[in-house]
């Protein structure tokens, strides 16, 4: 199997081609593994059943959230290292500053160890005219029944070629 992806047209913002249209590609996810599948798969060769690993995958999430509202980063192994994280606004006098009116957005930041993210070794095929046209029909179909404001398809962006 390989990563899939597209190629498209886009007009480049930043740099030394800024202003000039490029073609680029654009990875396009094949399908979505359910995590019912995915704990299937984990449990798959082990000790335990599935879940017992759905299991676990809860308890870490809770763990992972009260560490983060605890300020905490956590290192998560070969998985790599979790971290809270947030967004500020900028204000001129530091006596002012309110946190609770200040800070924004606090999120949690996932850093992967370099074994757990390096996809070297991997194939790439490019999809079919036909294929990226049925996407992009089932992206408009999912538009047309989305709430305004709500966003928009993965892997979007740019104009497709």
């Amino acid at each position: 199997m390989a990563i899939k992806f597209r190629i498209f047209k886009r007009t480049v913002l930043l740099g030394k081609d800024k202003g000039k249209t490029k073609i680029f590609a654009q990875s396009v996810t094949t399908k979505k593994i359910t995590f019912k599948r995915f704990c299937e798969e984990v449990a798959d060769g082990s000790t335990v059943d599935s879940a017992d690993v759905k299991a676990v995958f809860d308890r870490m999430v809770k763990v992972l959230k009260r560490h983060m509202a605890d300020g905490e980063a956590v290192d998560c192994g070969e998985l790599g290292t979790f971290t809270p994280t947030f967004g500020s606004v900028g204000i001129d006098e530091k006596e002012t500053f309110v946190a609770s009116k200040h800070i924004k957005d606090p999120k949690v930041s996932f850093r992967a160890k370099p074994d757990f993210k390096d996809l070297s070794g991997v194939s790439f095929e490019r999809i079919s005219e036909e294929e990226e046209a049925a996407r992009k029909a089932l992206a408009e179909k999912k538009k047309g029944k989305k709430k305004p404001g709500g966003g928009s398809e993965p892997g979007g962006g740019g104009v497709g070629i």
